[in-house]
């Protein structure tokens, strides 16, 4: 009677490990198909984050070309711009001496006739407007110098105008959702994978558990859950 319940005891301790063993390694495998599924996301993160951030340095490269552009052209402007102001400058100040000869020569001419030998005044008026051509042709010049810079700052405003960011702007904050959401499924994978090695663990260990509970009998040896019911019915 005690050989039979101790068997039934034994039986029911090994169908009890055997169970937990079951328990351990279908909580191992659900574990283990949510790391796969997990590292596949996480690889799909990978690859939209590689996109992104290829789309990112596209639209940079982009952006930075027209940046170039647009200094190119400005500078041009700039050059142009400066160097005409200068030469404007000094033409004007040119321009004012004529026009004061020219005053002052019709001026000489007015007081000869009126004053003074009359013979001198058409030569002073001849001079005057000498001066006066002088001054004339010079505001000419003065005047193509300024539509120079007045058309190249159009040009420049025309075909380098502000450049817009927006579209890298946008690539960049694509690439850190993608980022984001990558770090994310790489957190989340290797949280799972440590659940699974530790799982893995448990139910490595399961299965020693039902070999290592033993008993004696009359002859002293330790038998195993296995054993024993061979033994029991061999005695």
């Amino acid at each position: 009677m005690s050989r039979n319940y101790e068997l039934d005891k034994l039986k029911a301790e090994q169908e009890s490990a055997f169970q937990r063993k079951q328990e351990a390694y279908r909580n191992y495998e659900d574990v283990r198909d949510r790391v796969n599924a997990a590292y596949d996301a996480m690889q799909a993160a990978w690859e939209k984050r590689v996109c992104a951030r290829e789309k990112m340095n596209q639209e940079f490269e982009k952006r930075k070309s027209a940046y170039e552009y647009h200094d190119s052209v400005w500078e041009d402007y700039g050059r142009i711009r400066d160097n005409n102001n200068s030469q404007i400058e000094s033409l004007k100040l040119e321009a004012d001496s004529e026009h004061h000869a020219m005053q002052d020569c019709f001026d000489r001419a007015s007081a000869a006739y009126e004053y003074g030998d009359k013979s001198e005044a058409p030569m002073w008026s001849q001079e005057g407007h000498e001066h006066k051509e002088r001054r004339n042709a010079l505001n000419v010049e003065i005047s193509e110098l300024a539509r120079e810079v007045k058309d190249a700052r159009a040009h420049a405003e025309l075909y380098a105008p502000k450049v817009d960011s927006s579209a890298f702007q946008s690539a960049q904050a694509e690439f850190e959702t993608a980022k984001s959401l990558h770090e994310s499924a790489q957190a989340e994978f290797k949280s799972l994978k440590a659940q699974r090695d530790q799982l893995k663990k448990t139910t490595s260990c399961a299965i020693p558990s039902i070999f290592t509970w033993s008993c004696r009998f009359g002859y002293g040896s330790p038998l195993c859950l296995y054993c024993l019911p061979i033994f029991l019915i061999l005695r």
